[in-house]
């Protein structure tokens, strides 16, 4: 696990984009005929690298211990 800020963030972003990911595709090749997936998949994808973001700008306030 990250000691630093933002690392579990980070972490969940990842893990959205991912699915998203596979859902976009799994609705591209017609797994669902009414597009569901393809909406989850593309909101997940912008949802998880909105965390990764905000997980970035959370770790470059840090500035450790003794600085």
């Amino acid at each position: 696990m990250d000691k630093r800020p933002g690392g579990t963030v980070e972490t969940i972003g990842t893990l959205g984009a991912v699915v998203g990911g596979a859902l976009f595709v799994m609705g591209l090749t017609g797994v669902n005929s009414r597009g569901d997936f393809l909406v989850a998949g593309a909101l997940l994808v912008i949802a998880g690298l909105l965390l990764r973001i905000e997980a970035a700008v959370l770790g470059s306030r840090w500035r450790g211990p003794g600085f």
